[in-house]
Parts: structure tokens; C-alpha cells; sequence
């Protein structure tokens, strides 16, 4: 038996607390919606990362951070489990991380949604521009936050 289609709204609900949710008990820095947004294009890539989930509902969560952000979020990530921090943080170590936060949010997403989901292996990326963020699947969310001196945006598609 089919299961109903998954309302946008509803989505973009859960998808905001199950961000919200990873994001205050494994990185635990202060967060707020952005107001200096992902620019149009940059002389930086920003790290991202993308997490699938397939099943009842099809579709991705983005996590893409600023440069500047990147190694502030890891090392708050990685202070949940590692002592004592590295002094250095290698690019792998860090897109690691972001990997991570990206699984851990699509997995919170999973477990809120109605049928059965799987959820697949996230993977890395780099973007230079707005236009980048954007792939195949129907955009249902895209926040932007800003963290420290930093911002982060989080993405949520659907085929």
C-alpha cells in the first residue's frame, strides 16, 4: 500500500526541528536566522555536504557552511568526543564533520516521516555560488542561519 504524499509544510517543519534538534545537542553554538544570506557567488568555496533519504519519501538534506564557519563548527563537533582538540584540522576532518551533521539531521528528518525511509551514505561538495545549492530535487526548505561570525544555510529537497 502506497503511503499519502508528504505535505511541504509539514516537511519544512520537521526538517526545522530536526536540524534544530542535532544542531543543539552535538555542535551546541549559538544560533540565528541569517542576515547576510549565502552570496550570489564568492572568492571562497563553501564546504557542503548532502545526506539522501529514499522510501515513502524521496528526497535530500543540504548542509553547506561558510569557510569561516567550517572549522569552528568542526571543532564544537568534534568536543563532544574527542579530548584533547587537535591544534590543526584537516580539510578531511572537517568535511567529516560537516558530512556528519548532514547524516544526523536527514536521519532525525527520517525518523519523523510517515512509511518507510532509508536513508543512504552522505557525501561532500563545494559551492562558489547561490546557483550551485540548487539540483534535481524540488526545493521544500532553504534556511539560512548565522552562527558566530558565520553563516549556514540548510537545504531540504524532494523529488
Amino acid at each position: 500500500m502506497n503511503e499519502p504524499p508528504v505535505n511541504p509544510a509539514f516537511l519544512k517543519e520537521i526538517a526545522i526541528e530536526s536540524f534544530r534538534r542535532v544542531w543543539d545537542t552535538s555542535v551546541c553554538l549559538p544560533i540565528g536566522e541569517s542576515t547576510c544570506p549565502f552570496p550570489e557567488t564568492g572568492p571562497e568555496e563553501w564546504y557542503g555536504a548532502v545526506a539522501w533519504i529514499g522510501g515513502s519519501w524521496t528526497g535530500n538534506v543540504r548542509v553547506i557552511v561558510c569557510p569561516k564557519l567550517a572549522e569552528k563548527l568542526t571543532r564544537a563537533f568534534l568536543s563532544q568526543t574527542i579530548d584533547p582538540l587537535p591544534t590543526t584540522l584537516t580539510p578531511e576532518e572537517i568535511q567529516d564533520s560537516i558530512r556528519e551533521l548532514a547524516n544526523m539531521v536527514a536521519g532525525n528528518l527520517k525518523a519523523s516521516l510517515p512509511g518507510k525511509c532509508g536513508l543512504a551514505t552522505p557525501g561532500n561538495f563545494f559551492v562558489r555560488s547561490r546557483s550551485e545549492i540548487n539540483d534535481e530535487f524540488h526545493s521544500i526548505l532553504r534556511q539560512d542561519f548565522s552562527v558566530a561570525d558565520g553563516t549556514l544555510v540548510v537545504t531540504v529537497g524532494a523529488l
